[in-house]
């Protein structure tokens, strides 16, 4: 929470952190509890019952925002979503989009790889309920997800990254210099909850 809000202090939308069972106690977030961890999707999915609003912008809590966030073109993207009636816009463009829109913007292949992913996406909320399926971690959800969502169009990508960010966890570890980065920065890494990679693994 500290590093988004410090990349950027300007955000315009509501933020919800969704949670298990933990709190957050600053008054800048709004907590959303699915209860009991039984895995990914179904906490996602318990969490997203009553969420009040038609479109979300998703973002995973191992990803740290790096560098300031221009705020101005994130409510742009979010207005094209909405004046084009968009299912889906990832904000990264890794993969490339398949076919380019303008300069701004391009469309994911019904039959890309990853065309669902859980990091820094808008999402139509309907549309996201109706992919996540109970029972799956966030990489089956990216995979698997990626194959139930030929059901839909209208899913698109930015054609440059919008959130320089430093990748923090890959398969359940810290990644080195993710952990080096934020230990730097005053954070306690406790590797006896969550182990650092190797330096020959990372």
């Amino acid at each position: 929470i500290n590093e988004f809000f410090l990349h950027w202090s300007d955000c315009p939308f509501p933020v919800y952190l969704l949670s298990n069972e933990k709190k957050c106690e600053d008054p800048r977030v709004t907590m959303i509890n699915g209860g009991k961890d039984i895995d990914w999707s179904t906490s996602v999915s318990l969490g997203l019952e009553n969420f009040p609003h038609s479109h979300i912008l998703f973002w995973m809590d191992d990803a740290f925002l790096s560098k300031k966030i221009d705020s101005q073109r994130i409510e742009n993207i979010f207005q094209y979503h909405i004046d084009n009636d968009l299912n889906f816009i990832r904000l990264g463009c890794n993969p490339k989009p398949a076919r380019k829109i303008n300069n701004q913007y391009g469309e994911l292949s019904a039959n890309g790889e990853y065309r669902v992913s859980v990091f820094a996406t808008m999402w139509r909320l309907e549309v996201f309920r109706k992919i996540l399926v109970k029972g799956e971690s966030a990489w089956e959800f990216e995979l698997h997800g990626t194959r139930r969502s030929k059901d839909f169009d209208k899913f698109y990508s930015v054609n440059s990254d919008c959130f320089p960010h430093i990748h923090g966890v890959e398969r359940g570890v810290w990644i080195r210099k993710a952990a080096l980065y934020l230990a730097k920065k005053g954070y306690k890494i406790d590797s006896s909850y969550r182990p650092v990679m190797s330096r020959l693994e990372s």
